[in-house]
């Protein structure tokens, strides 16, 4: 059987500060409020080492699950960004080429060339 109070076991406090020490090497800020949580969850437990355990699981259970939504929300922001980035080059290619394409003629343009009038109006302002 294990005695809790022996020279090799840390603290309730060491074991709090470990655990937000590792959550800040995460990446994690915590506030004040959420470091007093994990100190009186961790002291206030009858077996601290249990309690820092089971918190620790928590946390990064959820720091996981927050991350891989992150990531998904992501990756979805950024196929939109690639989709509005590709149509806004379409759009300028598309106008680009439009510039070097040949005039095309229309039966209004070759009324006005020809005739200088349609229906009997004159079109070209002569």
């Amino acid at each position: 059987m294990s005695n809790t109070n022996d020279l090799t076991s840390p603290s309730p406090n060491e074991l709090a500060d470990s655990l937000i020490q590792e959550l800040r090497y995460l990446g994690i800020t915590l506030d004040l409020q959420a470091c007093n949580f994990i100190y009186d969850k961790i002291i206030s437990s009858e077996n601290p080492e249990i309690a820092y355990a089971e918190l620790r699981l928590e946390m990064l259970t959820e720091f996981k699950r927050l991350s891989a939504q992150g990531s998904a929300i992501g990756a979805w922001l950024g196929c939109f960004g690639l989709l509005i980035v590709t149509s806004i080059l379409l759009s300028i290619f598309g106008q680009i080429s439009n510039f070097f394409r040949p005039a095309q003629n229309t039966p209004l343009t070759n009324e006005c060339i020809e005739n200088n009038s349609l229906n009997g109006k004159n079109l070209c302002g002569h």
